[in-house]
């Protein structure tokens, strides 16, 4: 009986053996993914304040490189532009002279967005004009300039000094030795010796001390130059900051003048769908700086890039099947898009490795379902880093608990 008994069970284990060498039981790497193409989309901002003219094209229509998508009627009114003109020729005219003053400096509070870059212009040539006209710069720098000279005389004065010092220490050398030799020959008293001896020890004091003047003298001529040359050129740095300060503004203000001067038109940069960012009307105020459409290549070679951070990453391989799913399409009902890593990064960017795959058929899901491309198109990716069988799983359990 116990023999009939388990002979089913060993028949049904073994058939179950027999499934797991047929099913598989893959491992697995999940990752945020991306969908782009090859020749991605390409965002249009608009580069300047202004109404919406006219529209040449409307959502989602083809377009051809370099046709007009957009036209923007800049808000600058025309005596802005000329004001402007004009008012950048005066000052490049005073710049080119060697001594100048900027006249005539009039606020102008119609300018749109160069306003602030035209207040900041002001602003430096004020500067600019204070600096020329510095009366403390001038009154300081002639102080600093007559000191110097004094103390030049002064040193003058000091070394004419030093030589009489010399000369009379010289002198006294020579009349000590003589007496010396008087006291020797008893001629002298010696009262009379230490005297003329004295009178040596103070002639040597004396050149010393003036010495020292000298050199306390032409410490203080270094210092007074050196306050002298970092007050010069401390002008002519700030003299050179506002310069430039002003250069840049005047290159700013002449760069916006010359698209106001054209007016705006958006163009495709290349044949592709229009997608506009929000709707867009005649006579509608677009702001600076502000993206008005994308244009879409109509490309299917498409491309996708998978984050994954760096656990893991030693498994993954070119060549790994990768399984997407599209938070926009759900995909038990449209399935899933199949693609292949075609490049793997060696460096990480913000802590997660950017995969690169190509998408094996395009964007048809394994239901056989056709999905609409649309930019940055975001979803799940799993890539199978090794096909095994759940048979195998069991042996590399069972090695794992043994180890």
């Amino acid at each position: 009986m116990i023999r009939w008994g388990s002979t089913p069970f060993g028949v049904i284990f073994i058939v179950l053996i027999i499934f797991t060498w047929f099913i598989k039981y893959p491992d697995t790497i999940i990752g945020d993914f991306t969908l782009s193409t090859s020749n991605p989309p390409i965002q249009i901002i608009n580069r300047l304040d202004g109404s919406i003219k006219t529209i040449h094209f409307q959502e989602g229509e083809y377009v051809k490189k370099g046709e007009k998508i957009v036209a923007i009627e800049n808000v600058l009114a025309p005596n802005g532009v000329l004001f402007l003109s004009q008012f950048l020729t005066d000052v490049k005219t005073s710049l080119s002279n060697k001594h100048f003053e900027f006249q005539n400096l009039t606020s102008n509070n119609s300018l749109g967005e160069i306003q602030t870059a035209y207040n900041e212009l002001l602003n430096n040539l004020k500067d600019f004009n204070s600096l020329m006209n510095n009366q403390y710069y001038l009154i300081e720098a002639n102080a600093l300039q007559n000191k110097i000279e004094q103390n030049k005389q002064l040193i003058l004065n000091t070394r004419n000094k030093v030589d009489i010092s010399k000369e009379s220490l010289e002198i006294a050398k020579e009349r000590f030795q003589i007496n010396q030799q008087l006291y020797q020959s008893k001629v002298l008293t010696k009262m009379e010796f230490l005297d003329n001896k004295e009178k040596l020890n103070s002639n040597k004091k004396a050149f010393e001390d003036i010495n020292t003047l000298l050199i306390e003298r032409k410490i203080a001529l270094d210092g007074l130059q050196n306050q002298y040359d970092k007050l010069v050129f401390d002008r002519q740095e700030q003299k050179r900051k506002t310069r430039e300060s002003i250069e840049n503004k005047i290159r700013t203000i002449e760069n916006h003048v010359a698209i106001w001067s054209k007016g705006n038109i958006l163009k495709a940069p290349f044949d592709g769908v229009v997608s506009y960012s929000k709707p867009l009307y005649p006579n509608m105020f677009v702001p600076s700086n502000e993206p008005l459409f994308i244009i879409i290549p109509q490309s299917e070679d498409y491309k996708g890039y998978i984050s994954v951070s760096h656990k893991g990453m030693g498994k993954i391989k070119v060549g790994n099947k990768v399984f997407i799913r599209f938070h926009n399409y759900p995909h038990k009902e449209f399935g899933q898009v199949v693609g292949v890593i075609d490049y793997i990064p060696n460096i990480a960017f913000n802590n997660s490795f950017n995969i690169s795959v190509k998408l094996s058929d395009g964007l048809t899901t394994t239901y056989n379902r056709k999905i609409v491309f649309t930019p940055e198109m975001q979803g799940e990716a799993e890539i199978i880093t090794k096909d095994i069988r759940l048979a195998e799983r069991f042996v590399y359990h069972i090695y794992s608990a043994l180890d």
